[in-house]
């Protein structure tokens, strides 16, 4: 059916639909099923196969064709003689000219089209989570135009090159061994020489571009280490050090919502050693000082470090930033961290929202007392099965049905609210949606306390706490 169909087409027709497939293994299902379309590939594969690699990334194609063929190093599990471990324990001599990132050369292998198209996976990932961060709340997937497209990915792919070539490996206790302070010092220059020279050919506002890029995965990683525990991984305090286990693990960290996946790749890269202060040296401001160094040089002033209430660095990207919204309750701009049910969930990163530290919100003696947080932990918990990527929206829904009159101006679950205004409703109604949740699990309902949640012997008492209801305000003063 196939073969007859394509026969009343003409070569042109066919080429024109080959190079119009969006992914390389469309493509190769239609080269091996059709006897027209295999015979028109065979005449134009240089053609074809890029024009559907454009599909694949973009227009940031040229760095993501240097990004995939750009030699990994080889592990050192590996047996090898000792000549080749100590080739490899000075790894800072790879090509790095920013004139490789072409389209020339021969077609992609299919082991380059399949890590191209991993690759372009990964940085549309990440385009829709900072379009929806920063640009377009109200949309899970892209609202950045063509050129702003296309100005992300190519530091996407940067930094994964930059990720690649810099490995976390290369700072191993073995490949970093010296004898004295000279030694350290000339490696260190040594490091940081080689890593200008990856950056020093770009145009100063694509290094502001990569720049705002690599913080946007920072803030990713600070979530994902918020989100799973309650607080910052140590790995953070190197902060720069997390962009070396490239942009795919932190992307990973974001969708599992845990640190996890950066440690273990840290741990792999590693080989297990725990990072000394001799290896931190090499690692704090791992993209940073390069960076730095380089302005310096051309006498330029660095980009600001972004804030809440200061979004210039992402104008590097975009042409709008969404900071400009004001809250419904305080009237006031709070930049890019306000708040409706489209990104509630995006909050679980935030300390004071997290399901570990939320009892930290509850009224009075509330938060200090075990058989209530106790309880507000179990009750979280249930909302956050079976998945906890909804589990602040399914809470924060359930809240703003029982609000009080306070909050009257807070009409729908879509008006914007910020996150002060938003972290006192739930302070103030936290207590009210566990009580209520109780009595709807058929929890019996006790007299309340006259001191309600401002009860000192509730935390201490446990027969006391469990009497009578603290979940009310004081009555007695």
């Amino acid at each position: 059916m196939a073969s007859d169909m394509t026969s009343l087409l003409s070569d042109d027709v066919l080429e024109h639909i080959l190079q119009c497939l969006t992914d390389f293994r469309t493509l190769r299902a239609a080269v091996l099923v059709s006897k027209r379309f295999y015979e028109t590939y065979s005449e134009h594969p240089r053609t074809i196969t890029r024009r559907v690699a454009w599909n694949v990334a973009g227009p940031a194609l040229p760095q993501a064709i240097r990004l995939v063929r750009h030699p990994v190093v080889a592990d050192d599990d590996d047996d090898s003689d000792d000549d080749d471990d100590e080739e490899r324990s000075v790894p800072f001599d790879f090509h790095v000219d920013a004139s490789v990132e072409t389209t020339d050369g021969p077609p992609l292998t299919v082991q380059e089209q399949e890590q191209l198209s991993v690759f372009a996976e990964c940085a549309s990932k990440l385009e829709d989570i900072f379009s929806f961060r920063y640009k377009d709340r109200s949309s899970k997937q892209s609202k950045l135009n063509s050129l702003e497209s296309w100005r992300f990915r190519r530091a996407v792919f940067r930094l994964n090159l930059y990720s690649r070539i810099f490995n976390l490996s290369m700072y191993r206790p073995a490949n970093l061994e010296f004898d004295d302070d000279e030694q350290v010092e000339a490696k260190h220059q040594k490091d940081l020489s080689a890593k200008k020279a990856f950056l020093v050919d770009f145009l100063t506002e694509e290094l502001v571009e990569l720049y705002a890029v690599s913080h946007f995965l920072l803030d990713l990683a600070d979530w994902a280490s918020y989100c799973g525990t309650g607080y910052v991984d140590s790995l953070m305090q190197c902060r720069d050090m997390t962009l070396a286990v490239g942009p795919h693990r932190i992307l990973e960290a974001y969708e599992t919502g845990s640190f996890t996946p950066i440690l273990d790749q840290a741990d792999e890269d590693m080989d297990g050693d725990l990072i000394s202060d001799a290896e931190e040296r090499f690692l704090e401001g791992y993209l940073s000082v390069p960076l730095t160094s380089i302005w310096e040089r051309r006498k330029v002033t660095p980009p600001k470090l972004p804030t809440e209430l200061d979004s210039t660095i992402w104008y590097s990207i975009l042409e709008n930033v969404q900071e400009h919204d004001t809250c419904t309750l305080c009237n006031h701009a709070k930049g890019i961290n306000i708040w409706n049910e489209s990104n509630w969930d995006y909050l679980q990163g935030l300390p004071a929202f997290n399901i570990v530290n939320l009892h930290r919100l509850l009224m009075g003696r509330l938060r200090d007392t075990y058989h209530i947080t106790n309880r507000l932990h179990t009750e979280c918990s249930k909302l956050a099965v079976p998945s906890t990527s909804r589990f602040l929206s399914r809470l924060i829904g359930q809240m703003f049905s029982l609000k009080t009159p306070e909050y009257d101006a807070w009409q729908n679950i879509f008006d914007l609210i910020c996150t002060e205004c938003l972290q006192q409703f739930m302070a103030s109604h936290l207590h009210l949606w566990l009580l209520a949740t109780m009595r709807a699990a058929g929890d019996p309902v006790q007299d309340d306390c006259w001191y309600g949640y401002s009860c000192r012997t509730q935390v201490h008492n446990s027969t006391h706490a469990t009497k009578l209801n603290h979940l009310c305000p004081q009555t007695r003063f």
